[in-house]
Formats: structure tokens, sequence, C-alpha cells
């Protein structure tokens, strides 16, 4: 059991060192709008694996990949 409690603190410890290196990104406008979306569950799943690797939010991650689209 020690082998999996190594295994796993090795890996939290690893992913606190990635969060901590990414910077949250803050709107540049205050005013903000709500829209809803339908995807695949698929692509929600990528989404969330996303987040757990990268700890960037699907919010912000949307917003990045809409302002690469529009700017």
């Amino acid at each position: 059991m020690s082998n999996n409690s190594n295994a796993f603190m090795t890996s939290a410890k690893k992913s606190k060192r990635q969060q901590a290196s990414i910077q949250h990104a803050q709107p540049e406008v205050d005013e903000l709008v709500c829209i809803n979306v339908r995807i695949p569950k698929s692509m929600h799943t990528k989404l969330q694996y996303h987040k757990v690797e990268t700890g960037e939010n699907m919010t912000v991650l949307i917003n990045r990949l809409l302002e690469a689209e529009f700017a």
C-alpha cells in the first residue's frame, strides 16, 4: 500500500507544481455575457481532462480559443 501512496503523493506534488505555474487570465472587459453551448459528451470529457492536466478552467480555455479565432 505504501507504493500506491507514494505514487499518489508524487502525482499530487507534480500537479501542484504545474498548477503553480499557470496564470489565471482575467477578463479585460468589465462586462461579461453568459452563454449556453451544447457540446458532445466526448468533448466535455476532453475539456475536463484538460482542466485536470493544466489547471485551466473551461471558461478561461474557451475565452482564449475564441480570442485566438476572432482576434
